[in-house]
């Protein structure tokens, strides 16, 4: 193999010194020494280069880079630059490398033929980081960014539970008193109002257990939402207020209309003079059959039943006033429904007396429709002329058992009451006439039969 042909590069290795006391400016100096220095300025390959390094191969038959050094400048090779650099500086260190120019390729990382590459080495160097001090930092803003993330969280769930409440038109008051004002039954219509209650109290809590460690800002939103919730739930409070003062405003004017209602319906009451009443009177008495003839008077009941609800369901709120009211309205409302039981009953008394009039009159016409006249009857000898006595005998016992039965007629008659009744009184008089005609034929035929008996045994 031949030798490769080379070429030669000269690098300064250290620092020149001037070999003139007189210092030169640098316009003072020729075109060529300043362009040297220059191209000395921009090198990157010198004494104090701190870059990548390249040892040189084994000696082979192709010496590829060769390093020389000058002891002093007389051996350096002739050359217009080091002739420009021999007369500014009387000692320097040069190297030389010798660069190969044959035609075989060079492969990246080489700088000849057939010369091995270069260890790898990094271009920047790994910086270390310090650990210790991050993790430092970590554990103290972890926890404000958890706190502030909570903060939010919270502040978020104020705003969509105030925008989706609906405000109720209404609250029921009816568990407040005179010793607990202002409080909220425990009712379907009062849920949706108690229940955002308890959501914003909720929250409030949540946000009582952040912590703020410490930090301004921390404090200032804390302070914030808590400001925030606070506004929501008495925003509530003065609603639930304004609702309580519509609730007493609406009972004061509902006392009022009631009493004047019930005014107008009792006035306007008719008190009927009988009432059809269930064939089983003694079951019930209280009970009307759905007739026309009861349907003015169930009406009537109904008014007062119906008014008897209205005042039930206004609330007094324990306010002493309204107390009185109430009372005043039950009573009334109580006792106008009693009269108009009373007079039921009383009909209904009506009613049993006619029926019972009725029925004991049915009785009298039949058991008189069978009373038996007999032709002969058997007095005592002794008798005196005004005198109707009779003799127990077999003859006179079905005369003297009819008479038997008049009189139970009249004792069935007078536990019968008429109660004042026009027309329980005709009727009982008519049954008490019909009792008296037929004893008094009994005894005319009982008179008739002892004249003939006297007549027969009167001595001639």
């Amino acid at each position: 193999m031949s030798r490769a042909r080379s070429a030669t590069i000269s690098v300064v290795s250290h620092a020149l010194r001037s070999s003139s006391p007189t210092p030169t400016t640098r316009s003072q100096e020729p075109n060529g020494v300043n362009q040297l220095k220059d191209r000395h300025r921009r090198m990157t390959v010198c004494g104090a280069y701190d870059g990548p390094r390249f040892q040189s191969t084994p000696q082979s038959d192709t010496e590829s880079i060769k390093s020389t050094t000058f002891d002093s400048p007389e051996q350096c090779p002739s050359s217009p630059a080091w002739s420009l650099i021999s007369g500014t500086s009387s000692t320097s260190s040069v190297k030389s490398v010798q660069i190969s120019e044959s035609n075989e390729p060079i492969e990246p990382g080489q700088y000849a033929p057939n010369t091995p590459k270069p260890s790898p080495k990094p271009i920047l160097k790994h910086r270390e980081v310090n650990n210790a001090r991050l993790t430092s930092l970590f554990d103290v803003e972890a926890p404000l960014m958890a706190a502030r993330a909570a903060i939010d969280s919270i502040l978020h769930a104020l705003v969509a539970c105030v925008k989706e409440f609906k405000a109720p038109t209404e609250l029921d008051f009816s568990a407040t008193t005179e010793q607990q004002p202002f409080v909220l039954a425990n009712s379907f219509t009062n849920k949706p109002f108690t229940d955002q209650l308890c959501k914003l109290a909720g929250l409030r809590l949540k946000l009582a257990e952040i912590p703020t460690h410490g930090d301004e800002v921390l404090e200032d939103m804390h302070k914030a939402t808590t400001a925030s919730i606070d506004q929501a739930l008495t925003r509530m409070k003065e609603y639930q207020l304004k609702l309580f003062k519509k609730a007493v405003m609406e009972s004061k004017i509902a006392f009022d209309n009631l009493l004047e209602t019930f005014d107008e319906t009792v006035q306007s009451f008719q008190l009927p003079s009988e009432l059809d009443f269930p064939a089983d009177l003694h079951k019930n008495g209280m009970m009307l059959l759905n007739t026309d003839n009861n349907k003015r008077f169930i009406d009537q009941l109904r008014k007062l039943d119906k008014l008897r609800v209205w005042l039930e369901g206004i609330v007094t709120f324990g306010n002493p006033d309204f107390e009185g009211k109430h009372d005043e309205a039950y009573a009334a409302v109580e006792e106008a429904i009693r009269d108009m039981q009373q007079h039921q009953h009383k009909l209904w008394n009506q009613s049993i007396a006619a029926r019972a009039l009725d029925k004991l009159l049915g009785s009298i016409i039949a058991h008189v429709s069978k009373f038996e006249y007999p032709s002969t009857l058997d007095f005592p000898a002794n008798a005196g002329n005004g005198e109707l006595p009779l003799l127990n005998t077999p003859r006179n016992q079905k005369f003297v058992n009819q008479f038997h039965v008049l009189q139970k007629f009249r004792d069935q008659l007078v536990k019968i009451e008429t109660q004042g009744n026009e027309q329980l009184d005709k009727k009982y008089k008519g049954v008490s006439s019909a009792i008296g005609v037929s004893l008094q034929k009994l005894k005319s035929h009982q008179r008739e039969l002892k004249d003939k008996h006297s007549k027969a045994y009167r001595p001639a």
